[in-house]
C-alpha cells in the first residue's frame, strides 16, 4: 500500500516473525491438551520442535539470523 501511494516506509512489523525461522538445536516436547480437544487424537505425543517459538532461548536468535539472510 505504501508503494502503490508513494510513502516511504520508516518502520514494520512481521506477524509470526519467529515462525519463519528454524531452530538449530533439536527440542522435544509433549502435546498438550488441545490436540486431543482439537479432534487431532495426539495428545501426550512426543514431538520435535523445528520452527523458532516465542518462548524459546534462541528464538531471537534464529529470527535475526533468518532476517539477515533474506536481506543479504
Amino acid at each position: 500500500i505504501a508503494a502503490e501511494c508513494g510513502l516511504d516506509v520508516l518502520s514494520g512489523d512481521i506477524g509470526n516473525a519467529y515462525l519463519h525461522a528454524f531452530t538449530k538445536e533439536t527440542i522435544y516436547t509433549r502435546t498438550g491438551i488441545e490436540f486431543e480437544l482439537s479432534g487431532i487424537g495426539k495428545a501426550g505425543q512426543l514431538v520435535i520442535v523445528v520452527k523458532a517459538l516465542y518462548g524459546l532461548p534462541t528464538s531471537d536468535n534464529a529470527w535475526h539470523l533468518c532476517l539477515f539472510d533474506f536481506i543479504r
